[in-house]
């Protein structure tokens, strides 16, 4: 007997739903610019470059208000991320009913996929470094 993927157990998706809200509401609530319950980035700290989600809290907080320019200059990486995101969570729930979205899970999280964004990460992380 196959084993039911976790995103289809109800209890799982109840629960993932109850901490997303509860994060959503946290992130809407306080602000990463000056509170001080939010972690700062280890890499920053230690070393003083940015990583690739430095700023991503900053552009959800953002996001949440609907400061778009603001999140953007953030973090854009993070910004753009969030729709491929909710396409790739949606393809894979969707993957067993059709061919079609079979097809588009494999094309988002398939091998060539994953090399491209390695190479979109690193390349994010040194520009933003150097400019």
């Amino acid at each position: 007997m196959a084993e039911t993927p976790l995103f289809k157990k109800p209890f799982v998706v109840a629960g993932g739903l109850i901490m997303l809200g509860f994060g959503a509401y946290i992130f809407y609530s306080f602000s990463p610019y000056d509170s001080g319950i939010f972690p700062k980035c280890p890499v920053l700290v230690s070393t003083g470059y940015q990583c690739t989600g430095c700023g991503s809290q900053r552009a959800l907080h953002d996001l949440m208000h609907l400061r778009f320019t603001s999140a953007l200059s953030a973090n854009p990486f993070a910004v753009l991320a969030i729709p491929y995101l909710l396409l790739g969570y949606i393809a894979e729930w969707k993957a067993d009913s059709s061919l079609w979205w079979s097809r588009l899970r494999k094309s988002l999280f398939g091998l060539n996929a994953i090399w491209i964004i390695l190479v979109m990460v690193v390349v994010f992380t040194v520009m933003r470094n150097i400019f």
